[in-house]
């Protein structure tokens, strides 16, 4: 976590320049490097929460600051004083939240005493591909609102910042599926068990599929009745974060039986390719295809991982019946 701040701090304005074709949006690099080393320090106290079965705590963590900032975003808005600068603060602020809100007593204390291996501990042991996977991931989220302010103006910033909210609904409850299911993988110990659990969860899958179908023609009517007519264009990214966020929550699941079956390097792989895409992908698209372009990259990462990850699940036979 330090080696990142550091980096971020000392490499800023190389990356700004490298990334955004200008040095001017340094300190905006500087701060993204620093919430993600609260994530990464998060990320050890969500894991011990995982291990104490805090499911209520661990929930509390995943949704509060995400409404916190929307009552910033929402305050800042009535008050006529939403700009690019704060807004991305409020973005930013989730991360030292979510770290507040994931510490509580027996999570202080070393873990060697909580930590049963072969059950849940040894499931969530924290590794460096974990991560290597964890930061990969975020950087893709924070460096996509920072390039298309840069390279296509604050008017496709808009457009793509508005697409991804509406469509979060489904990522929302892709990480609380993930929550909800985590337990039940950690306690399986036999390949069948794990066969039988990807089974259920495909059950599910055309219920998934026939909602996003029926959603996609209203997203232009749901834009316009949510943000109004400024943001009616938003209707069109909209719908292609829909897809790519229906994709992550199908992936979702295969990701926790990956973990369960301690592929987590090829869980890292996957996440640093999607990382690599999704930079050399916005840098060329994004000044010719504007907001546009960082929806259909974000889409492809998704499909990227899906064709990487769905041949090593048949290597291990997990979708036999």
């Amino acid at each position: 976590g330090l080696f990142i701040v550091l980096g971020g701090i000392l490499l800023g304005p190389q990356i700004s320049k490298l990334m955004f074709t200008s040095a001017e949006y340094h300190k905006w690099v500087s701060i993204a490097f620093l919430i993600l080393f609260f994530q990464i320090i998060s990320m050890y106290f969500l894991a011990t929460l995982q291990v104490q079965n805090a499911f209520k705590q661990l929930s509390l963590t995943k949704i509060l600051p995400q409404f916190l900032k929307l009552v910033g975003l929402a305050t800042l808005f009535y008050t006529s004083t939403l700009n690019f600068e704060n807004a991305f603060i409020m973005y930013m602020s989730v991360g030292p939240l979510v770290l507040l809100l994931s510490i509580n007593r027996k999570n202080l204390m070393p873990l060697k005493h909580s930590i049963h291996l072969g059950h849940s501990g040894d499931f969530i042991s924290v590794g460096k591909w974990i991560w290597v996977s964890m930061v990969a991931s975020a950087g893709i989220a924070h460096f996509d609102i920072l390039m298309v302010r840069a390279m296509a103006g604050e008017t496709e910033l808009a457009k793509l910042i508005a697409g991804q909210r509406l469509a979060s609904v489904i990522l929302i409850l892709s990480t609380s599926l993930s929550l909800v299911l985590l337990p039940k993988v950690s306690s399986t110990t036999t390949v069948k068990q794990l066969q039988y659990f990807v089974r259920k969860v495909l059950t599910y899958l055309p219920l998934l599929l026939i909602f996003t179908l029926i959603l996609i023609p209203f997203t232009p009517m749901i834009t316009l009745f949510i943000l109004g007519e400024r943001y009616y264009e938003a209707s069109g990214l909209f719908n292609i974060y829909l897809i790519a966020n229906t994709i992550a929550f199908i992936l979702s699941p295969l990701g926790l039986v990956l973990y369960k079956l301690k592929q987590e390097k090829f869980i890292a792989f996957i996440a640093i390719t999607q990382f690599i895409f999704n930079i050399i992908g916005n840098y060329f698209l994004i000044p010719v295809y504007g907001a546009t372009a960082s929806a259909m990259i974000t889409l492809m990462c998704k499909i990227l991982a899906a064709l990487l990850m769905f041949p090593i699940l048949y290597k291990h036979d997990i979708f036999k019946r």
